[in-house]
């Protein structure tokens, strides 16, 4: 057929060459041929070819298909459609690798397994520093803030020389359309423990959100973030007062419910086991005097402890406005012992918060930041104490107890360009009226501590602070009744280091 439909398209030319006296037709007509043979024999060949190119790759996708678990698995419309289908493969070899990799693909379509899918975003923090102060190590031990925290000795940067603080593995990961799973595993000398591991709902309707296990209480600005957030090496005075070391972290659930409002509005609330030992607790208490339980109190009910928060922001302009309100209640079963005096006491404790937060955005990475929050804390208690322990005809001593107390700090940070920040923080516990069996206790006021720090981010990963801080607020004597307390001023200087690998989520703002 080509050859008929070739000598029909050179027919014209023939005839004209006919018409002007050509001759010898048949002649050329034999050469035409010879050369068209000659080209179908090159297109064959180059087709050829084709092929032979298109089973190696098919070969090569195949290969790779089959290839472990964590690379891509093509599906089997996928395969076929990537297969030629107007040209059939030259090589049986080529038939036999199909067939072969066709059958394990039926197999890995029905069970597909994608193992990055599994793998949660994992990441690590190291946090450690270098400390100087005026106080020798065994003498903070024994140094208090009257009332509100009976040791000098912070959770952090606890001896003079190095310190390791913390290495803190963090997990995260979307568990399915319903939930994700976030886990916060710190590492210090002392041992390993879990500081939040919880779940929280993704597709809850109308706004809502359920979070449960152990987390961070969302009460204020402060106690949810994570200390390697914090603007400081350490803690605020009030937040160590009222909710410890460690913070307020407790196992619960929590639900909050996002306003459908044109700016940011929060509301939540959480059910909380309460066994914060700085304001609440739940274990029973007891005062034992010459071997015989004297004063004694049953556990609490659990959950124990209830907090409330309401939390806004907006814009203005390149401002942005951030504040809250929060409350938890709770009762309140502690023990202590202040020196030689063994003290414990049950009631009810609430704590009252409300924290505002401003930063105004200069340009692109510059920036002013002021924090400030106010925490308020009323106790009413029953203590008893064993003010003699050496004197077995002297009976424990109960009376009934009273805390007023009150105290804020306002900081500002100045992020002067890329890497660099600047920033002063001030402390001041304002209010301590303590009452004993209604007579009111003079304790110490003014309790207060300035703090000023240097920090230089080498990257988003790695991060230098020198932190130099005046601490009013410790005092020698016991912390029990008020008169035989004497100050001791601490001045320290940190130089804190913190380094994160992997790959962590976002924090808020």
């Amino acid at each position: 057929m080509k050859r008929i439909a070739i000598l029909i398209f050179l027919f014209p030319f023939v005839f004209v060459r006919q018409s002007f006296g050509l001759d010898d037709i048949e002649a050329r007509l034999k050469t035409l041929e010879e050369t068209i043979k000659v080209q179908q024999n090159t297109i064959e060949n180059q087709q050829r070819e084709i092929n032979e190119l298109k089973g190696q790759q098919k070969r090569a996708t195949l290969s790779q298909a089959a290839s472990p678990p964590g690379t891509q698995v093509s599906s089997k419309e996928t395969v076929e459609q990537s297969k030629p289908q107007e040209v059939e493969e030259t090589a049986d070899r080529t038939k036999q690798i199909d067939k072969k990799y066709s059958e394990n693909l039926k197999t890995l379509e029905v069970n597909s397994f994608a193992q990055p899918k599994f793998v949660p975003d994992i990441s690590f923090i190291l946090d450690g520093s270098y400390v100087d102060r005026n106080v020798k190590d065994a003498t903070l031990e024994h140094l208090k803030v009257p009332a509100f925290i009976p040791s000098g000795i912070e959770s952090n940067n606890q001896n003079r020389g190095f310190n390791f603080n913390y290495g803190e593995l963090y997990l995260h990961s979307a568990v399915d359309p319903y939930f994700d799973l976030n886990a916060t595993i710190p590492f210090s000398e002392d041992g390993v423990e879990v500081e939040e591991a919880y779940i929280t709902t993704t597709s809850l309707p109308l706004g809502f959100q359920v979070k449960a296990g152990k987390f961070r209480s969302s009460f204020g600005r402060l106690n949810p973030q994570h200390e390697h957030v914090w603007d400081f090496a350490d803690a605020p005075l009030v937040n160590r007062a009222f909710f410890g070391e460690e913070g307020l972290d407790e196992n619960g659930v929590q639900i909050n419910w996002l306003a459908p409002t044109p700016f940011y509005l929060l509301l939540g609330a959480e059910i909380l086991q309460g066994e914060n030992d700085a304001s609440f607790g739940t274990g029973a208490i007891t005062l034992s005097k010459n071997g015989f339980p004297e004063f004694t109190k049953d556990e609490t009910e659990r959950p124990n402890l209830l907090v409330a928060f309401v939390k806004s922001s907006m814009d203005i302009g390149n401002l942005s406005l951030l504040g809250g309100l929060s409350y938890a209640q709770g009762k309140t079963r502690l023990t202590a012992t202040n020196d030689t005096t063994p003290i414990a006491s049950y009631g009810d404790t609430q704590i009252f918060g409300v924290d505002l937060t401003a930063k105004y955005f200069i340009d692109s990475y510059r920036y002013v930041s002021w924090q400030s929050e106010f925490m308020y804390r009323h106790m009413d208690l029953t203590t008893g104490a064993n003010l003699a322990p050496d004197n077995p005809n002297q009976p424990l001593s109960i009376f009934d107890e009273g805390k007023r107390q009150s105290g804020f700090y306002s900081q500002l940070v100045f992020r002067f360009s890329e890497r660099w920040r600047i920033g002063a923080r001030y402390d001041l516990l304002n209010q301590n009226d303590v009452y004993l069996s209604g007579e009111k206790q003079n304790f110490p006021g003014d309790l207060n501590k300035l703090s000023a720090m240097l920090d230089f981010h080498l990257s988003e990963f790695s991060m230098l602070r020198l932190q130099f801080s005046r601490d009013n607020s410790l005092f020698a004597g016991n912390s029990l009744f008020a008169g035989n307390n004497t100050r001791e001023s601490k001045n320290e200087v940190i130089l804190q280091y913190n380094i994160a690998i992997g790959a962590h989520g976002a924090h808020s703002f």
